[in-house]
């Protein structure tokens, strides 16, 4: 029977990366017997940049993309696909995925974070993307992408749908090597792909300098603008090294208490070496301070370059102003768009 790999993310666990690789390799993976859909993302993640993956996830993406297009392959043993806004839609389509077994094998593979990485990363995720300014701790008190992990593994427990579990914090450098153990002959698969590069990096975090200048850009409004100075910056200044903002200690001491249970869960489905942990840095309070906003002359040029394309083209309406609501609610706002069909191509 044919095998489906349905890689679900979460965000911000080198999935952009993956995306990368896999769409750059997709031959090579042929070659394999590993088949990767082709996607209209896949040619820009081939070239390191922003994608969706291979599956657009709309409609009945699950009947309409994922086994129809495995269907369309039957010599392939083995079909990947890999979203990570599927991670926040997965939970209503376990059931269905279990009862598919009779005609397809699917698996899900999960990579998980630990907390406090995760929040700091996913909080510049939506500054970037989805027009959010307000305070990190809002946010963290909003949503949580390990309480999110929980309720689907549990779900494919309840209707025996296979997952496999990896930790992104004890695996960053070789984070693609374990989502491909995951596939059937997995260690071959790998020997036979050792040689490819794996060391790109795709969907950056911000500098501070960056992070609140698009913070200033989302408070006016100017989603659209936000988002393409982002995804430049991030696109073709790859290697500027990221500032993650800290987390207050009593925003952490919430969610220690919080989300101690959804962390003990997932941590069952780990090995003992790949355990999460609520545990912070001593100095994840600290960080340094903000004093002034430091550009390079290639960061200067991108954001000069897309003022001027936002003032001589027409771009899509912006978000209205969103600088009156109070914080709950530009925090639901920015989770809205940023876990909807937010992670927008780039060319």
């Amino acid at each position: 029977m044919q095998r489906i790999i349905l890689h679900i993310g979460h965000h911000k666990t080198g999935t952009s990366a993956l995306q990368s690789f896999l769409a750059r390799n997709a031959a090579a993976l042929r070659a394999q017997d590993v088949y990767y859909p082709d996607n209209p993302g896949n040619a820009t993640a081939a070239q390191n940049k922003i994608s969706i993956g291979n599956i657009t996830p709309t409609g009945d993406w699950l009947n309409d993309q994922v086994v129809a297009n495995a269907l369309q392959a039957p010599d392939a043993s083995t079909v990947v696909y890999s979203c990570e806004a599927l991670c926040l839609m997965i939970a209503d389509k376990i059931e269905e995925i279990a009862r598919l077994k009779d005609h397809v094998d699917i698996t899900l593979v999960l990579v998980v974070r630990d907390v406090f990485e995760q929040l700091q990363s996913v909080y510049q995720q939506v500054v970037k993307r989805a027009g959010y300014f307000g305070e990190l701790s809002d946010l963290a008190m909003a949503t949580s992408s390990i309480e999110i992990a929980a309720d689907i593994v549990r779900k494919c427990q309840d209707f025996g749908v296979a997952i496999n579990v990896l930790n992104y914090s004890t695996h960053k450098h070789d984070i693609i090597e374990q989502v491909l153990r995951t596939f059937p002959n997995g260690d071959a698969l790998v020997a036979a792909l050792a040689g490819l590069d794996k060391s790109a990096i795709v969907n950056r975090s911000m500098t501070f300098s960056e992070l609140n200048l698009l913070s200033e850009i989302n408070r006016l409004g100017e989603t659209n603008l936000g988002m393409l100075v982002s995804d430049r910056l991030v696109n073709e200044l790859p290697d500027i090294t990221p500032e993650l903002v800290p987390v207050d200690p009593a925003t952490c001491e919430i969610l220690v208490e919080r989300l101690g249970e959804s962390v003990r869960y997932i941590n069952g489905f780990l090995p003992t070496t790949d355990q999460l942990t609520l545990e912070y840095a001593a100095d994840i309070d600290a960080g340094p301070a903000f004093t002034g906003a430091h550009f390079s002359a290639a960061q200067l040029r991108i954001i000069a370059e897309c003022m001027h394309e936002v003032s001589n083209t027409q771009m899509p309406p912006a978000l209205p102003s969103v600088e009156k609501p109070g914080p709950r609610r530009r925090v639901k706002r920015a989770i809205k768009r940023f876990f909807g069909l937010n992670k927008r191509q780039t060319s």
